[in-house]
């Protein structure tokens, strides 16, 4: 285990531990053009490994823990050593976090202080850069109207060569050339801009690291397990009860209370973000709240531009088309087919988790029957057409065990909201509504 007492240590003992430490289980990284390409340490212990990483983070260094199966022999003063396994290494790439780690290190091997110094003779790699950036950069800098022959001749960065694509920004030049951008933009009052601006600057300083895809597989699991909740299609993930959706969040169907939306890639459009996220929150007094995931490096930039016009509300254009008569049809053959149930009692929740599965349902309530009401189990059921919908019920009926049944046909609906009762917020509407009346 790792000793956690090195968090509470002044920083010039985790100084000291990890400066031994790598004496002891560092290694280097060199290149064949002699250019230094990553340090880090190895462990056969991953809460180890994770420790030395959180270390670091103490002196501002991002770096990656990697697992690695080693299986190989050693050859000791005439022994065989046999070694397997699973080893995990804390690298730190070349880049700004490097030359950090260099800096700190009171690295004691005299073979690896030579090579070190050999190898920032020669320059370290430069591996921790913003890859596909230079068209974000090129339309940024035309909005400031900035030349690059200025840009050069003030003997600040030019970003020319990454515009065209002949070569990436690493994250330490990215932010001297965005701050020097950001000097100009204050000064024009150029707030769009600016915003962009910081957006490329919260990049280059978070924690979102790079890496080039080698190889892409296509493989075929024979099983795949889930933990799911088969009444609600819930989960849990680490302590947050989830759900998978698609385009019910778009289209606004009944999925129930939600407090965070994530969305997998971009939603290609503001309008979509917005309906999306909007359906979380979904009560009085409660703020929309969604976080995007993309996929990619486009993905990202586009993800960036998409949340940028949704924060300033400019959204996509809205086409509303005429005289729709299927979509108003479906829409009354879904909410006018509504059936009741006639079910023995003693097994009404067998009977209504029977009929809670079909999927054309929406609603299932066990309710209690009345002398003058027999019917004790409520289905909504939705079908693009009235046929449709019929033979849904008809494999309905063969599957629920029920005395009788019977239609229930709506005619208008007045209201449909999501109200969560009992609260500070509902007294507050009722108090108000009440003074009305």
């Amino acid at each position: 285990m790792f000793p956690e007492i090195l968090y509470k240590l002044p920083l010039e003992h985790k100084k000291a531990f990890l400066s031994g430490y790598f004496d002891g289980d560092g290694f280097l990284e060199i290149k064949k053009d002699n250019k230094l390409y990553s340090i880090g340490f190895s462990t056969f212990n991953k809460r180890f490994a994770e420790g030395i990483r959180d270390l670091l983070l103490y002196f501002g260094i991002m770096s990656s823990v990697r697992k690695q199966e080693i299986n190989y022999e050693n050859e000791l003063n005439g022994r065989i050593i046999k070694k397997r396994g699973v080893s995990y290494t804390v690298s730190i790439l070349g880049g700004e976090y490097l030359e950090k780690a260099i800096n700190i290190l009171d690295i004691w091997r005299t073979k690896d202080r030579e090579l070190i110094k050999k190898a920032f003779s020669e320059g370290y790699c430069n591996i921790d850069i913003i890859p596909n950036i230079g068209k974000k950069l090129r339309e940024i800098r035309e909005k400031l109207r900035i030349s690059t022959y200025k840009l050069q001749k003030e003997k600040f960065y030019n970003p020319q060569r990454v515009e065209v694509g002949e070569r990436q920004i690493s994250r330490r030049n990215l932010i001297k050339l965005m701050n020097e951008y950001l000097d100009y933009a204050k000064k024009t009052n150029n707030k769009e801009v600016i915003e962009e601006i910081e957006s490329l600057l919260r990049l280059a300083e978070g924690d979102i690291f790079f890496d080039r895809i080698k190889e892409i597989k296509s493989i075929k699991l024979k099983k795949v397990y889930g933990i799911i909740n088969s009444k609600t299609e819930n989960y849990v993930v680490n302590n947050f009860i989830s759900k998978n959706s698609s385009t019910s969040l778009e289209l606004g169907v009944d999925i129930g209370s939600i407090d965070l939306v994530i969305l997998l890639g971009s939603p290609k459009s503001v309008s979509r973000a917005l309906q999306r996220i909007g359906r979380s929150g979904h009560r009085l007094h409660e703020k929309s709240k969604g976080i995007i995931i993309p996929f990619d490096r486009d993905d990202l930039v586009e993800n960036v531009v998409l949340a940028y016009d949704a924060k300033i509300g400019r959204i996509d254009k809205v086409h509303i088309p005429k005289n729709c008569l299927d979509v108003l049809a479906q829409h009354l053959v879904g909410m006018a087919l509504e059936k009741v149930w006639d079910v023995d009692e003693a097994k009404g929740d067998e009977i209504g988790e029977k009929a809670s599965e079909f999927s054309a349902v929406s609603h299932c309530y066990l309710r209690p029957k009345y002398p003058n009401w027999q019917y004790n189990l409520f289905t909504m059921v939705h079908g693009k057409t009235k046929e449709e919908t019929n033979s849904i019920i008809d494999d309905m009926s063969k599957e629920i065990d029920s005395k009788t049944h019977m239609p229930l046909y709506s005619s208008r609906e007045f209201k449909k909201v999501r109200i969560k009762y009992f609260s500070p917020e509902f007294e507050k509407w009722e108090n108000e509504k009440i003074e009305l009346v």
